[in-house]
């Protein structure tokens, strides 16, 4: 048998047993038991929406206020931390906000009639200033024109010396071609737009001659113009070259050429007896009208050309007078058998032309492209710094820096109104060749 300290033995030998301890008290602590600290569980923070203090919000807390004014009860922090799902420290504000919004409310009230009183205050102060810095400009105005008055009254005016400045010389150019003197055009074929006769086309060529001395004078003012260039081009007759002119002229070709030729003599008599020139040149070039055959001659064309005998003649009949009078000596005439005709003017060379050497294949630029072609051609052969034409019945002077496009004389007629387009006055090229600044202006001389 074990034995135990705790027992004992009686008399009898029986074991016996100690008394049971008693059971330890709650409160104190066995050492011998692990003490396992748990911590506590966590508690969820309790989530407050985002507090918008609106003025939908204060009405409501002021109308709990009230209730509980009228019931003699004051508002808890607990209730206003439920009441409207806040954080303790919001609810604090809303709390003392509501402890003192007798003050509050008094104090707003003040703050904003004071504003508003400093705002009209500062309304009516930048009127103020507004109305000053009128008054001061006027008021400097009014100095200023006082200034002027007396400056004025003392003022003596001084004399410009209208000192003779040397003036330099250039070179006028007339341009005359497309005349058609015996082409019949009547106001029911043109819409209304243009008539021709013979008559009117004589009216018209005295228009250009005495136009043109009249552009010369002007310019005269600027610059010397002792030397004219007449450019004669062609199409001074419309000819037989289509079987419907047969029936539609006025005048056969050769009535036509004298016609024509008598009113050129004229014009140019005009020129020396008027003009004041130095000299005058007159380079001269057949069109495409005047020609006596069908279809047109290339190697013969001077020879089979009513313009080309007109200008022999017209040179002629010049010739003879120079002899009785010297006045007509400064007229030159260039008559030559080809097509075009080069002349040198200052360190200038100028072609003219009539203009039929290239054809218009109805592109939307239209004649530019097929002239700028023609023009590089004969720049290959001979460089020429500008290039006048006719032919197209249409003043072109921008068309290109080396090159100008003369209008007509009979203006609107059958043909051109088959094509359409906008109706072009009867006009004709003057321009100037200044010996400094080059071909300075690009004008023109109307006729009607």
């Amino acid at each position: 048998m074990a034995n135990n300290k705790n027992t004992k033995l009686t008399a009898n030998n029986k074991v016996v047993s100690p008394p049971p301890k008693p059971e330890r008290k709650k409160d104190k602590v066995n050492l011998r038991e692990k003490v396992i600290k748990k911590t506590p569980p966590k508690q969820e923070p309790v989530e407050h929406k985002p507090f918008v203090l609106t003025r939908e919000v204060w009405e409501n807390i002021l109308s709990d206020s009230n209730e509980y004014d009228m019931r003699k009860e004051y508002i808890t922090l607990p209730y206003i931390e439920k009441k409207y799902n806040v954080a303790k420290n919001v609810a604090n504000n809303i709390k003392f906000a509501l402890d003192y919004k007798d003050i509050i409310h008094s104090d707003l009230k003040n703050s904003i009639l004071n504003k508003n009183i400093e705002i009209k205050f500062k309304e009516n102060e930048k009127r103020l200033k507004d109305y000053i810095h009128q008054y001061e400009l006027l008021e400097k105005k009014y100095e200023f024109a006082l200034g002027i008055g007396n400056e004025m009254s003392s003022y003596t005016m001084s004399k410009i010396q209208n000192k003779n400045f040397k003036l330099h010389d250039a070179v006028a150019f007339g341009i005359l071609s497309d005349v058609h003197i015996e082409e019949k055009v009547e106001l029911e074929i043109t819409d209304g737009l243009n008539e021709y006769t013979p008559e009117i086309a004589k009216k018209r060529l005295e228009n250009f001659f005495v136009n043109l001395l009249k552009m010369v004078n002007k310019e005269r003012q600027s610059v010397n113009i002792n030397q004219l260039v007449l450019g004669l081009l062609g199409d001074f007759i419309t000819g037989y070259i289509h079987e419907e002119l047969k029936e539609s002229n006025y005048m056969s070709p050769t009535e036509a050429t004298r016609y024509v030729q008598n009113i050129l003599i004229d014009g140019i008599t005009y020129l020396v007896d008027n003009g004041n020139f130095k000299k005058i040149i007159i380079p001269c070039t057949r069109g495409n009208h005047g020609r006596t055959t069908a279809k047109k001659r290339f190697s013969t064309g001077a020879d089979n050309s009513f313009e080309w005998m007109m200008y022999k003649n017209i040179e002629n009949y010049f010739f003879s007078l120079s002899k009785r009078e010297d006045k007509f000596k400064i007229l030159t005439f260039i008559i030559p058998k080809s097509e075009l005709v080069h002349i040198n003017v200052y360190d200038k060379v100028v072609r003219f032309g009539h203009g039929d050497h290239f054809k218009y294949a109805g592109g939307i630029g239209g004649i530019t492209i097929p002239l700028k072609k023609w023009l590089s051609r004969q720049n290959e052969q001979r460089k020429a710094d500008m290039t006048f034409i006719g032919h197209w019945h249409n003043i072109l002077t921008e068309v290109t820096e080396d090159c100008m496009v003369n209008g007509s004389i009979i203006g609107v007629n059958g043909y051109s109104m088959s094509f359409g387009g906008t109706p072009r006055p009867p006009q004709q090229i003057f321009t100037l060749l200044d010996e400094k600044r080059g071909f300075s202006i690009r004008g023109h001389i109307d006729v009607i």
